[in-house]
């Protein structure tokens, strides 16, 4: 290992033929990695997932109808579908989500400047 690259203090072996979804609970957490962390080693361990796909879930756009709007770096505009989205002009992204779904996004780069250009001047 170079000296300019930190010393990796955990080891998580991957399993390539364990495919699992977002909600499964793959297993707890390492006894010595509770210990350090000052965590109850009852800890569940499961996958994560993308962004997008958690913001959607953490803002409860899990049924049809509800849907997100993130202004920041992006703008995303993104809701739970239970069919893929399949948009010719590539417009919309059909992502899948969090919970088995799809998640059709709509992605503007450069959000934030926006929001600059339309805010008044404070001098």
């Amino acid at each position: 290992m170079s000296s300019s690259q930190p010393e990796a203090k955990w080891v998580i072996y991957i399993r390539p033929a364990a495919v699992v979804i977002v909600v499964q609970v793959v297993g707890t957490i390492r006894s010595e990695v509770a210990q350090e962390l000052g965590l109850s080693p009852d800890v569940q361990v499961a996958p994560g997932s993308g962004d997008n796909q958690m913001s959607a879930l953490g803002a409860g756009a899990v049924h049809e109808g509800t849907w997100v709007m993130s202004l920041g770096t992006s703008g995303t505009l993104f809701g739970l579908s239970t069919k893929p989205v399949l948009d010719p002009s590539g417009a919309v992204s059909p992502f899948c989500d969090a919970t088995g779904s799809w998640l059709p996004l709509l992605c503007t780069m450069n959000c934030t400047t926006v929001t600059e250009e339309v805010t008044p001047s404070r001098s």
